[in-house]
């Protein structure tokens, strides 16, 4: 968990100043929502959901919306409201401080 950690904060930390004032971002996304992590690309748009249970998951955001491509599961589309993620089957994740 400790790698996890330190590979979301560098990437984070990073991708922040990569993009473009007026650019649709997924401002605020990146971190912990329990055990899964989610980092934004440095392009802004790009998303890698990331937990111990499964593979990675990849998808696309833009403003607050984000649709993943979960590989056991299917696309799930989700809006982001600066502390929780609602994704279209029903479930939230809080975003961990």
């Amino acid at each position: 968990m400790k790698k996890l950690t330190l590979a979301l904060a560098a990437v984070a930390g990073f991708s922040s100043s990569a993009y473009a004032e007026g650019d649709k971002r997924c401002d605020g996304l990146s971190g912990w929502y329990g055990a899964s992590g989610i980092v934004v690309g440095e392009d802004g748009k790009t998303v890698n959901v990331f937990n111990t249970d499964h593979p990675n998951a990849y998808g696309t955001c833009e403003g607050t919306s984000l649709k993943v491509n979960f590989p056991w599961d299917r696309v799930i589309s989700a809006t982001f409201n600066g502390s929780e993620i609602k994704w279209d089957n029903g479930t939230t994740w809080v975003k961990q401080q």
